[in-house]
């Protein structure tokens, strides 16, 4: 879809941030699944499928993996935060 090769778009996302391509991908679905689960609309079913996960239960490991909260913890802290 990009016209390059997976070899070509590897070698220019780690020269251009010094991270592989699937780091950036997961580093953007993770600030996008932050962003969306700070608004009170968003639940973590409706956000795991915004981001393309074809089950809710991966889309909450791989949060949990890398924010170390479920995506219902991490709703519950902002909560708290912005009280």
């Amino acid at each position: 879809m990009l016209g390059c090769s997976v070899r070509t778009l590897s070698r220019a996302a780690r020269a251009a941030t010094g991270k592989g391509t699937r780091e950036v991908i997961n580093d953007r679905r993770l600030l996008e699944a932050r962003r969306l689960l700070g608004h009170d609309q968003w639940t973590a079913r409706a956000v795991a499928a915004h981001l393309g996960f074809t089950d809710t239960a991966n889309f909450g490991r791989f949060f949990h993996h890398h924010v170390g909260l479920t995506p219902a913890a991490y709703t519950a802290h902002r909560a708290a935060l912005d009280s």
